[in-house]
């Protein structure tokens, strides 16, 4: 039998098929030609099901994943050691949720057909599937057997890179001066955050200190396995604060406004809150002015009722949600940062919150379809260490 199989379709294995192909081994092969004996002896019937294609993170590298059914037509079990693409020789990976050998190779019982992925990581050209490219797959067998599958197309993915662009207003447009101040600190942050956001680990000037030393991470958790019987979700000691350049400042000029324009200061951060503007990207410095303002209720409570999607039955239909909108990097995270500032509040300043925040602050990480961090651990350990500490 040749090990290189040519590529033609294969039939589903039978009774009658496995039939025919035993009278044609048992009586014609002196009388047949090559191209036959090799057709009736093929061990292995790869049938390409579904491919995926696409440029990796970077752009020099290609993967390539696909699914198979695998069709075992001889009269034993095949374990497959392996798969292969031919040009450029690359050798992948092969995944399989069935039986396995001890060695956890895939095997495939007698006439069976198993589904098989394989997995391909293929050094590549920049910009590689800007055009249609076909690639060959060999599967080999512990017997050494080699099949191949000639021929699988990848065409070139449609990828959305018009971002959708958030509503903008100019200072100069601006008449009333409180308004105007709280719009420049806010463009500022915004600059801040593209600097020092998400994508770094961090939430723009916003940050924990203990004395002069600054805290790294507010808003994510590192809990050691060694001190697991410790309180690590909360900091008991009193030492620890949040603070924020931007943030503060806001607070500072509002505290010195008159009581009439002071009254009025609050709305025009909460009117602020909202997804189709530029300042969703920064939610969670609005959210921590509120809160130094003595606000966090109400700002969680336009939070939740302007960023939570409530989706109607035409939206359950068409599967649409706010989600589906491509939004530049630094505005992409704004409900989510803002439960991750309320996760490091909660962690590092949880002494200066009353019930009723955090009833409202566990109310939204309850009813929220964002990731709540580790917020109800908090609360519960809050709660605990106040009990402990009631005399």
């Amino acid at each position: 039998m040749s090990q290189d199989n040519e590529d033609e379709a294969i039939p589903k294995s039978s009774s009658a098929t496995a039939a025919i192909v035993q009278f044609i081994e048992r009586v014609g092969r002196p009388f047949v030609p090559d191209v036959v004996k090799s057709w009736a002896s093929r061990r292995l019937s790869p049938n390409d099901r579904k491919r995926t294609g696409g440029i990796w993170r970077d752009s020099r590298i290609l993967q390539l994943q696909n699914d198979w059914w695998l069709t075992n037509n001889s009269d034993r079990p095949l374990r497959m050691v392996g798969v292969e693409i031919d040009r450029p020789r690359v050798k992948g990976d092969l995944i399989v949720d069935g039986p396995r050998a001890h060695d956890g190779e895939p095997v495939i019982p007698p006439k069976a057909t198993v589904p098989i992925s394989t997995h391909f990581m293929v050094p590549t050209r920049k910009h590689h599937l800007k055009a249609t490219k076909r690639y060959d797959f060999t599967f080999v067998d512990h017997n050494g057997h080699r099949t191949r599958k000639r021929g699988i197309e990848y065409k070139p993915e449609r990828q959305r890179v018009k971002t959708t662009k958030l509503n903008s207003e100019a200072i100069a447009e601006i008449a009333d001066q409180d308004e105007k101040a709280l719009a420049s600190l806010l463009k500022e942050e915004i600059g801040r955050y593209a600097r020092h956001g998400r994508q770094h680990g961090g939430l723009g000037t916003i940050s924990a200190v203990k004395g002069n030393a600054k805290i790294k991470s507010i808003y994510q958790d590192w809990w050691a396995s060694d001190r697991a019987s410790e309180r690590q979700d909360i900091v008991v000691e009193s030492g620890p604060k949040i603070v924020s350049e931007i943030g503060d400042a806001i607070v500072e000029y509002a505290s010195k406004l008159p009581e009439d324009r002071l009254a009025k200061f609050p709305s025009l951060l909460l009117d602020r809150l909202d997804r189709d503007r530029e300042y969703y990207g920064v939610s969670y410095l609005i959210v921590y002015a509120l809160w130094r303002l003595n606000r966090l209720e109400d700002a969680l409570q336009t939070v939740y009722e302007r960023y939570e999607f409530k989706p109607a039955l035409v939206d359950n239909i068409f599967r649409r949600s706010y989600v589906n909108r491509v939004l530049e990097r630094n505005q992409q995270y704004g409900y989510s940062d803002v439960l991750g500032l309320l996760n490091g509040m909660l962690r590092y300043e949880h002494l200066h919150l009353v019930e009723r925040e955090l009833e409202k602050i566990e109310w939204l990480a309850m009813n929220t379809s964002e990731h709540p961090f580790q917020i109800a651990q908090k609360i519960t350990s809050i709660r605990a260490l106040r009990i402990a500490n009631r005399e």
